[in-house]
């Protein structure tokens, strides 16, 4: 069953050929027909390879690794080794993910050493996500305070965060000097 789970797997998402292949090499394997008829705990990783094998293609990431650990855990502690690709992949992609989705702010502010419209005294505004700001390190040494948009997002802030900044409200990010 499981490794059928694989061979369909493979052919909805690489064809049929690759998984006509696979199937052969399955079926051809004297180690898979004697191990599968076996209880040992190394079967039971096995079958946890399989259904994991075929889960990883169409990105069920969390899926695979749960059902990795569960081979590992519960049966044969060794294939580990087998299933340590999956794992590494799904915490390097979650990984990049988060690094990649959520540096936005971090990016913006390295673009505010180079705004030459703003002087000295300038407040920075910053709307919707000021949850996100990063940090004070950030902020360039020209701007002398930071400052929020009421944007209606009641959540508890400093009271230095209730600065008002005039600035239009459709905008995240500017300055302005008052």
């Amino acid at each position: 069953m499981a490794d059928g789970a694989l061979v369909v797997a493979l052919s909805r998402k690489y064809g049929k050929r690759l998984a006509s292949y696979t199937l052969a090499m399955l079926c051809l394997a004297n180690g898979c027909f004697f191990a599968s008829t076996s209880f040992l705990p190394s079967s039971f990783s096995m079958y946890a390879m399989s259904f994991s094998s075929a889960l990883f293609p169409f990105g069920n990431l969390a899926a695979a690794v749960s059902i990795a650990a569960a081979g590992v855990i519960l049966g044969w502690p060794f294939s580990i080794l087998a299933f340590l690709p999956v794992t590494v992949y799904s915490l390097f992609r979650r990984t990049f993910s988060l690094t990649n989705g959520y540096s936005s702010p971090l990016e913006i502010y390295k673009h505010l050493e180079h705004h030459d419209d703003a002087g000295t005294g300038s407040n920075l505004c910053i709307g919707s996500a000021w949850h996100r700001f990063p940090s004070s390190f950030f902020v360039p040494d020209y701007v002398s305070e930071v400052r929020w948009i009421d944007d209606g997002f009641r959540a508890p802030r400093s009271r230095k965060m209730h600065l008002p900044c005039k600035v239009a409200a459709a905008m995240t990010l500017s300055f302005s000097r008052e």
